[in-house]
């Protein structure tokens, strides 16, 4: 993970994205035994980068009252939110509302479909 803090400085990049296998599968508030998210946002910070972390929108939506906070403490720049697949009123308030769970930070929303897997064929 260091080396894409050190490209990001070297490259005069102002962050550096974490995007997945930092966390366990679908628990975004539990971080993988080989990776401490706190840990690389201390070493960017003495490179002058920062760190984004990406978050799938399913487990934002049932965890970021705990997530956000948490997101807080560890000192990430940013968050990015991946595969929301709709544009509708209900994704439009839950992401309207993580700012009252403690986050701070600003967030990144990509709308993209998650891939679609078809067991007929053609």
């Amino acid at each position: 993970m260091k080396y894409y803090v050190d490209f990001a400085a070297q490259s005069g990049l102002p962050s550096a994205l974490l995007d997945t296998g930092w966390s366990a599968q679908g628990d975004i508030t539990q971080l993988m035994v080989t990776v401490d998210v706190p840990a690389l946002v201390k070493y960017a910070a003495t490179k002058g980068a920062k760190v984004w972390i990406g978050l799938p929108c399913m487990p934002v939506a049932a965890q970021m009252r705990a997530a956000f906070p948490l997101d807080e403490q560890w000192g990430v720049a940013g968050v990015k939110i991946d595969f929301f697949a709709r544009d509708d009123q209900v994704n439009g308030r839950t992401l309207g509302s993580g700012h009252p769970y403690g986050l701070r930070a600003p967030v990144r929303i990509v709308r993209r479909r998650c891939p679609t897997i078809s067991s007929s064929p053609g």
